[in-house]
C-alpha cells in the first residue's frame, strides 16, 4: 500500500516530468541572451537575440498546462517555482525589448562595434534592473530534500538531483536511484 509520501513522490515527478523541460528551455535562451549580452557587438545582432529570448519566453508559456496540475506539497512547490520563472522571464524581456526599442538609435551609435555589455556603464541610468526570478530560484525548492533520496541515506536530493534521476535533461547522472525518502520505494525514470 503508498503511503501519503508515495502518492506525493509520483505527485512530484509527474509535475516535474511535465515542467523541468519548460524551464531548461527557458533557461539555455536566458544563458543565450547573457551570450548576445556579453560578447555580440551591434545594435541588430543584440536586438535579434533580445527578440528570440522573448519570444522563448511566451513559448514556454504556451507548453504551461492551462490548469494546475498539483495536489501535494512538493509538486506545488515546483509548479509554482515554475510558473513564476516563466511569468517572470517574459516581464523581463518584454521590459528590455521596449527599453531596446526606445534607446535604438543611441544603442545603435554605442554598440557599433561592442555588445551591450561594453556600453552599460554609458547606459546605467537608462538600463532597466533586472528584478525577474531567475532560474536558480528553482533550485531552491526544499520539499524535494526531504521527500526524496538520490544515492546513500543521508544524501539531499535537490531538484536537479531528482531531475537528474529522472533522466530529465542533459545533466543526467548515469546509475543511481531515486527513492522515496521514507518508504525506500524506488521510483523510475
Amino acid at each position: 500500500m503508498l503511503t501519503h509520501d508515495d502518492l506525493e513522490a509520483d505527485d512530484a515527478v509527474a509535475v516535474l516530468k511535465m515542467y523541468w523541460p519548460i524551464g531548461r528551455r527557458l533557461s539555455d535562451a536566458v544563458n543565450d541572451w547573457a551570450r548576445c549580452h556579453d560578447h555580440c557587438p551591434g545594435y541588430p545582432q543584440m536586438r535579434e537575440c533580445l527578440q528570440r529570448t522573448l519570444e522563448t519566453s511566451k513559448a514556454a508559456a504556451r507548453d504551461v498546462p492551462h490548469k494546475k496540475m498539483t495536489r501535494l506539497p512538493c509538486g506545488i512547490e515546483i509548479e509554482d517555482a515554475h510558473l513564476r520563472y516563466v511569468e517572470s522571464q517574459i516581464a523581463h524581456f518584454t521590459r528590455m525589448t521596449q527599453w531596446a526599442e526606445r534607446n535604438a538609435s543611441d544603442l545603435e551609435v554605442r554598440m557599433r562595434d561592442k555588445p551591450l555589455a561594453e556600453v552599460w556603464p554609458e547606459i546605467v541610468d537608462k538600463y532597466p534592473i533586472d528584478m525577474s526570478y531567475g532560474y536558480a530560484q528553482i533550485m531552491d525548492v526544499e520539499r524535494t530534500k526531504a521527500l526524496f533520496q538520490c544515492g546513500p541515506e543521508d544524501n539531499l536530493a535537490s531538484i536537479n538531483k531528482v531531475a537528474a534521476r529522472l533522466k530529465l535533461g542533459p545533466e543526467s547522472e548515469g546509475g543511481g536511484s531515486l527513492r522515496v525518502r521514507s518508504s525506500q520505494r524506488v521510483l523510475v525514470p
